[in-house]
């Protein structure tokens, strides 16, 4: 299943821990947006620290036609960014890797990939949040407006060729389960359940549940 988040309803997920802390790390999520303009839809914060902006964020901004994920340490930030977007109301996969504290990837539909190789090392000290649907750094913001489910997140850089599974529509459970540790598919439950165990979600202001994403139910990855 999915959620819909408003962002003129401050929704979204979040629980006050950090799956995990540093590189190497990937996260993917499938997303539907209902605004074409909006440039500052958080997709996920997999993890950050709050009351700043240290961390890690993954973005869709739609009127730039890109989706940035950005790492911030205390002396700056930077971005990798896919040169594609879903059309609106329309579901799309995307994924970002944690690769290195100087490498850094960002995709769309399995494709369209941007890099980065400007170093950054968030302090695993100060991070101390994980979230979906908004950056909650003590003043919540850059909230999604639309639709997300099906978010996995590993202990691992993903190579490409995993990134297109997962965007083919292969279940995350098929997909590099032996480095999966956190798997939300967002259906409807309060806390939104980690299958993989822990780091349950609180369910800010109760976004509705949508419509399923385009996961296949039974399969088998490829090799």
């Amino acid at each position: 299943m999915a959620r819909l988040f408003d962002d003129g309803n401050s929704e979204w997920l979040t629980v006050a821990s950090p799956i995990v802390d540093a590189a190497p790390f990937s996260v993917a999520a499938w997303i539907k947006t209902d605004d074409a303009a909006d440039n500052f839809q958080v997709i996920a914060a997999p993890v950050g620290e709050a009351g700043t902006d240290i961390g890690w964020k993954y973005r869709l901004r739609m009127a730039d036609t890109e989706i940035q994920f950005e790492a911030e340490d205390a002396g700056g930030s930077a971005r990798a960014a896919a040169s594609a977007v879903p059309a609106v109301d329309e579901w799309g996969h995307a994924a970002a890797v944690e690769v290195a504290v100087d490498s850094r990837e960002s995709y769309f539909a399995g494709a369209n990939k941007g890099t980065n190789a400007t170093s950054i090392t968030p302090l695993a000290t100060s991070i101390d949040t994980t979230s979906i649907a908004v950056r909650d750094d003590g003043s919540p913001n850059d909230s999604f407006s639309g639709d997300i489910g099906h978010v996995p997140i590993y202990s691992d850089a993903l190579s490409q060729g995993m990134i297109e599974t997962l965007a083919a529509g292969f279940n995350p459970l098929r997909v590099q389960r032996d480095i999966l540790i956190g798997y939300y598919p967002i259906n409807g439950q309060s806390p939104e359940r980690n299958v993989m165990g822990g780091f349950d979600l609180t369910v800010v202001n109760a976004p509705p549940v949508s419509s399923e994403p385009p996961i296949r139910r039974f399969n088998v990855a490829p090799p």
